[in-house]
């Protein structure tokens, strides 16, 4: 993968990836699930401003940190395509994983989602 094609695709995924964040910021619930366990329930949380934007600041943090690498590195000239590959990967995966993420918040937050009947039981139990 050439290098300027590698860094058109990380910088289209970083863009992507924060206005995907953007578009669903006022669907998700307040602290964000960034969790969750075998049975798909969320148990960890983060605070909504950070929760939302997380994996697009992780990704460009990886993006950034490899073209630092790749440049300081005396190797990296000879091996640069294999290098640029790995980290474009990397950013994509990580777009995705933190997209899907985010849907699932906002799933789990709508009516009907566990998040919604969990917080409905709490109110519950404390009125009895």
């Amino acid at each position: 993968m050439k290098t300027r094609i590698a860094h058109l695709v990380n910088a289209v995924a970083v863009v992507a990836a924060v206005g995907i964040a953007g578009l669903l910021y006022s669907k998700l619930p307040d602290p964000v699930p960034t969790h969750w366990n075998f049975q798909g329930q969320p148990d960890g949380f983060t605070p909504k401003p950070l929760g939302a934007f997380l994996g697009p600041a992780v990704m460009t943090g990886v993006w950034l940190l490899s073209l630092f690498t790749s440049r300081a590195s005396a190797r990296a000239a000879t091996r640069r395509g294999p290098a640029v590959l790995v980290h474009t990967l990397v950013i994509v995966v990580i777009g995705v994983v933190s997209t899907a993420s985010l849907l699932a918040s906002v799933k789990q937050a709508a009516p009907g989602g566990s998040l919604v009947q969990a917080s409905e039981a709490d109110s519950r139990s404390d009125e009895d």
